[in-house]
């Protein structure tokens, strides 16, 4: 994990004690000096945690244009 803050360590600590997580991903930016730089801590299983990532960055660049098209009833054809 590195090094990682207490106060991070702790969060992460009641997180998954009160969850019950199997893997657990905490992102965080720290901007100093105008530089922003990117952080992280994890725990469980390598590569649980890889697929928790790849599952939110999938969630996350998915086209959102076809939802638009559910909206209005049109089902395509």
């Amino acid at each position: 994990m590195g090094h990682v803050p207490r106060t991070i360590r702790r969060a992460l600590a009641q997180f998954i004690e009160e969850v019950g997580a199997d893997s657990v991903v905490i992102v965080w930016t720290k901007t100093r000096r105008g530089i922003t730089s990117t952080h992280e801590a994890t725990f469980g299983n390598e590569y649980a945690c890889k697929g928790a990532l790849e599952s939110v960055l999938d969630d996350w660049t998915q086209p959102e244009a076809y939802e638009e098209d559910d909206e209005d009833g049109d089902s395509g054809s």
